[in-house]
């Protein structure tokens, strides 16, 4: 594959998906999938979008170089996991929280790149109320000293 053009339109076409399909899961306008075909560029947003909902590296993208799956994994939904679990509180985390979080990202991976934006934001606001209510109760037994 030469073009940035042939790649995209190669991994569409591999997920069986039209233009106006990729536009509407991207969040992209009408016809930005098409120019990028002809070898327009993708700009910032875009080209992140493309990025994760494909599962490719955005250098792959770009420049045909690169491993064609994501640097941390082949799968967006592991992706997604790996990052939250990196970048959000990791002495959260538990069994039960990571595998919620593998169900969620399972389904996210499903959603436009702005909705799953929306969604980490959210993620990360329950985790700080989770943060401030347990630092905030007393230890089992013991209670609080009144000043």
């Amino acid at each position: 594959m030469c073009s940035i053009g042939d790649r995209i339109r190669a991994l569409r076409q591999e997920r069986d998906i039209s233009m106006n399909e990729l536009e509407d899961q991207i969040g992209a306008s009408r016809g930005s999938v098409n120019k990028w075909e002809k070898g327009s560029v993708p700009g910032g947003n875009s080209l992140v979008a493309l990025s994760t909902f494909f599962g490719v590296s955005t250098d792959w993208i770009l420049k045909g170089q690169e491993d064609l799956t994501l640097a941390v994994g082949t799968d967006p939904a592991s992706f997604l996991v790996r990052e939250r679990e990196s970048t959000t509180h990791p002495a959260v985390y538990s069994a039960e929280s990571a595998a919620l979080a593998a169900s969620l990202a399972s389904k996210a991976s499903a959603l436009p790149p702005k909705k799953v934006e929306l969604l980490h934001g959210i993620a990360d606001e329950l985790l700080k109320l989770h943060l401030l209510e347990t630092q905030s109760k007393p230890a089992r037994g013991k209670k609080k000293e009144k000043a």
